[in-house]
């Protein structure tokens, strides 16, 4: 897929083994079909609002967890904030909250 503007290539496709002759969308707009010198005709899904809705679910996730870690730190629950850096998975983070007087 090429953005016509930048030229640019932005995402592959990779059901077809030889080269794609004809698109095709639906009317609604959210099915592709491609035809290609495979001999092979492929339908496409627009999964784009489901990859964004787990993306801001994700985004969401994380924004609750570091404010839940900044009021255990706070609060000076140690070990709660330690526990917290873990699963964020922020190990620079771990240290100084290891380091933190108890």
């Amino acid at each position: 897929m090429w953005t016509i503007r930048t030229l640019e290539c932005e995402a592959t496709m990779d059901a077809h083994t030889d080269r794609v002759w004809a698109l095709d969308m639906n009317n609604e707009g959210d099915e592709i079909v491609s035809g290609g010198a495979d001999s092979r005709i492929v339908v496409w899904a627009d999964n784009t609002k489901e990859i964004e809705k787990e993306r801001y679910i994700i985004e969401e996730t994380n924004l609750k967890m570091e404010q839940a870690l900044a009021n255990h730190l706070r609060n000076k629950e140690y070990d709660k904030a330690l526990e917290m850096v873990l699963t964020l998975d922020k190990p620079k983070q771990a240290l100084k909250v290891t380091l933190f007087p108890h």
